[in-house]
């Protein structure tokens, strides 16, 4: 039975200058080919952008290219999720439920496409998964030698986790109720806690008693950029 992965994309906030804009494209345009040379052959991929309308509006044809090849999904860019990304991945794989019937795959796995994927281990771990979900929190090693922990209390991370196809559609439907709410609430007070994705996937788990696998490393590398606002320092670049 086949898996899919559900890559999330957001290449051109509005509120972002132009060349960030540019270097983005460049960025996702090199992680989205490293993901695909290490994707096991019993996976399918659809890839979510909520920024722009259509291709068109992408420079880099290279890019152009390879999402018109790979089956991608245009939100729109009135659906630009500016203050809370995680939300904006969230609103996305609602939508995405909605719209492709998805029952014929046993696991999906959802992951944030801005990240370099240097070897099939998390979608191998997927494939010989036994519980409904593979979750993880790592922390980050930065290639200068600095080593983050990152919280642990009450929070994964949401930049890979794998679940059960029903387990999915129900985690989508519940992380878009409590989005929903707080939406309409200016102050947030709702659910106060609930202030992002990784919160809201605890919280499920939690909640619905979901079982799961907890792996400590991912085997990603990532670029945080904005540390110094040079999208090429090595010191910005970490394994996760």
């Amino acid at each position: 039975m086949k898996n899919l992965v559900i890559a999330s994309c957001s290449l051109k906030p509005s509120n972002f200058a132009q060349k960030v804009k540019e270097y983005r494209e460049i960025e996702y345009l090199n992680c989205i080919k490293q993901l695909l040379r290490v994707l096991p052959k019993n996976y399918e991929i659809i890839i979510c952008e909520n920024t722009i309308d259509n291709t068109s509006d992408i420079l880099n044809e290279e890019l152009n290219l390879l999402l018109k090849e790979n089956n991608t999904f245009f939100l729109g860019s009135e659906n630009n999720n500016l203050e809370n990304i995680g939300f904006g991945e969230l609103k996305m794989l609602h939508t995405l439920i909605k719209k492709h019937d998805l029952n014929k795959y046993k696991f999906i796995s959802c992951l944030s496409a801005r990240k370099f994927y240097t070897c099939p281990y998390v979608f191998e771990k997927t494939n010989s998964l036994n519980k409904e979900a593979l979750i993880s929190n790592p922390d980050f090693l930065f290639l200068n030698g600095n080593y983050r922990v990152n919280p642990k209390e009450n929070l994964y991370a949401t930049m890979f986790y794998s679940m059960k196809t029903s387990t999915m559609i129900e985690y989508a439907n519940f992380a878009y109720e409590i989005i929903k709410k707080k939406e309409k609430t200016f102050l947030n007070l709702i659910n106060r806690k609930l202030n992002g994705s990784e919160q809201i996937l605890f919280e499920f788990i939690k909640r619905k008693k979901i079982s799961y696998e907890y792996i400590d490393w991912l085997g990603i590398i990532r670029n945080d950029w904005r540390v110094s606002d040079d999208f090429f320092d090595v010191n910005n670049f970490h394994i996760c």
